[in-house]
Parts: structure tokens; C-alpha cells; sequence
């Protein structure tokens, strides 16, 4: 059910899905690719690699790769440990990853890690609420609401922890969504990486499988 529930929640975001994916360029990292809605919202890229940890996602995001005109590989991964040498990437993106993640600083920091110098971490999230009148409901209906849509926090604070990984926000949109308003409110953007990375250079990259 969720890769139904994925597509079901995450639609009424398109226009802003597309107007900050049409700035990817190179070779891209797609971070908790999903169900692969951000595919058809790419243009002018060399390749694509999609992560995600739900096998599921995995299978409907197959079916859709199949129609892009750049090669697309996807792989079946946690955030938090990304298997790719350091500056691999031109491009990162995040799309409603951060909420959903064991630890969003150390995913932040991974995605940094695996960025090229001069390259750029593409980001839409949503966010903890600034009313705190709807935050005190975010924090009542945490648990739940992680049951039911795939671990999603919606307590978090993306902002935070892009710049806790030592990520520099370039770019930020706010925007509140007129559906679920316990993530109402939401942030796109653009954050670069200006001072060395963190963690070690380099990461041993295993034997890559794809995901079945």
C-alpha cells in the first residue's frame, strides 16, 4: 500500500517538484527516490541514480525509468550510508526524505560527502510548523501518522540539518500546502557545500545489485 499512499500524498506538490528538479544537471543522485514522480520533472541531465530503502517504491520507480531517455540506475540503500565515492555526483536531490530518515543529519551529510565540488543539493521538504498552536498537534499525532505514511516525522527541521552537515543554503521557498495540515507547511531550495566534507574522503562502494 504505500507506494499508493506515496503517490496519493506527494501529487498536489508537482508544480513545485518541477520548477526546482529543471535546475539538476550532470549526473544526478536522486535520495529516497520513491516511486519515481521526480523522474518526469528532469531535464538536460547525463544520468540518474535512485536510492531508496523500500523495495516496493523500488519496483513501481522501475516501471517508470523505463521511459526516460538517460540511463537510470536504482538501487535499494539507506541514506545514512551512502555506497558512492565522494564528489560522485553533480547533482543531489532530496525530495521528502529528510522527515523519514533514521538520522537527518547524517543523511545530510552523506549527500554532501557525495557531491562534487561546486555542485548543488536540491531539496523540497516540509517542515515543523511555526504555530505552535499546529506543532503541539505535529508532536501529538507523531507516532501515528509514522505508521501510516512510511516513518515520516512530521516534526522535523530540514533546514537544521542540511546546515548541520555543513551544507550552505543557497536558495529557500516557503510555501504552505492546502492538504494534511499536519505538514502544511513546507521548503524548497538549493544548498552547496563551501568547506571540506565531513566524515572520511572516501567510502569503500560495495558490489551494487539492483533492487529486486
Amino acid at each position: 500500500m504505500l507506494p499508493l499512499v506515496n503517490d496519493l500524498t506527494m501529487w498536489p506538490a508537482a508544480r513545485h517538484r518541477a520548477a526546482l528538479l529543471g535546475q539538476a544537471r550532470g549526473r544526478v543522485l536522486d535520495v529516497g527516490i520513491g516511486t519515481g514522480l521526480n523522474l518526469r520533472c528532469y531535464s538536460g541531465i547525463d544520468s540518474l541514480v535512485g536510492l531508496d530503502r523500500s523495495a516496493g517504491m523500488l519496483r513501481v520507480c522501475r516501471r517508470r525509468a523505463r521511459a526516460m531517455p538517460w540511463p537510470v540506475e536504482l538501487i535499494r540503500e539507506r541514506a545514512e550510508q551512502l555506497p558512492f565515492a565522494a564528489g560522485e555526483f553533480d547533482t543531489v536531490v532530496a525530495t521528502f526524505v529528510l522527515c523519514s530518515v533514521a538520522d537527518p543529519v547524517a543523511a545530510a551529510a552523506e549527500m554532501r560527502r557525495v557531491l562534487r565540488p561546486g555542485g548543488a543539493v536540491l531539496f523540497l521538504e516540509h517542515e515543523r510548523d511555526p504555530d505552535e498552536r499546529i506543532a503541539r498537534w505535529q508532536r501529538a499525532v507523531r507516532r501515528p501518522w509514522g505508521v501510516l505514511f512510511g516513518g515520516c516525522d512530521p516534526t522535523r527541521d530540514p533546514l537544521a540539518a542540511l546546515t548541520g552537515a555543513g551544507l550552505a543554503i543557497r536558495q529557500t521557498r516557503h510555501f504552505a500546502g492546502r492538504w494534511f495540515p499536519v505538514v502544511r507547511r513546507h521548503v524548497a531550495g538549493i544548498a552547496v557545500a563551501e568547506a571540506p566534507p565531513i566524515g572520511p574522503a572516501e567510502r569503500p562502494r560495495p558490489s551494487l545489485r539492483p533492487s529486486r
